[in-house]
């Protein structure tokens, strides 16, 4: 286990508010994956962008089971490409998708300013929270 504090501000970055769009998507129990939502999408707002399961090779589950960034600063070209392509794959779910909550946003704002708060007070309930998803994914 990591024995340092996560950054507050990584890169001397604060941010005004924070906005996790896969909450607007996802039920209070269960979050969309990114794949998932990318199957709903028009092709035309795909189009040229890698799979997503086979880009850049990253096996995130892999690191944060070792409470590990799945990204080292600063990144390589390969993950820069993938990050790249993720903001694009998140664009065309901004661009061709509203929220099922009557088309705003308002509700994951909300979520994601409760999760962020959480973090703050407490980290480890963040790491606690995930390892409690994966134990349920497990089980099926």
């Amino acid at each position: 286990l990591r024995s340092e504090p996560p950054a507050t501000s990584p890169l001397g970055v604060r941010s005004a508010n924070v906005l996790d769009a896969q909450l607007a998507f996802s039920s209070a129990g269960r979050r969309l994956a990114m794949a998932t939502m990318l199957a709903r999408l028009p092709s035309k707002f795909v189009a040229g962008l890698p799979e997503k399961a086979t880009a850049a090779g990253v096996n995130f589950e892999a690191s944060h089971s070792r409470h590990c960034r799945a990204f080292e600063l600063p990144l390589g070209q390969q993950m820069a490409t993938y990050a790249a392509d993720d903001l694009h794959r998140l664009e065309a779910v901004l661009l061709s998708q509203k929220p099922p909550s009557g088309g705003s946003y308002l509700q994951a704002r909300s979520r994601s300013a409760a999760i962020v708060a959480g973090i703050l007070r407490s980290p480890e309930s963040l790491a606690q929270h995930r390892l409690d998803r994966y134990a349920r994914t497990m089980r099926g």
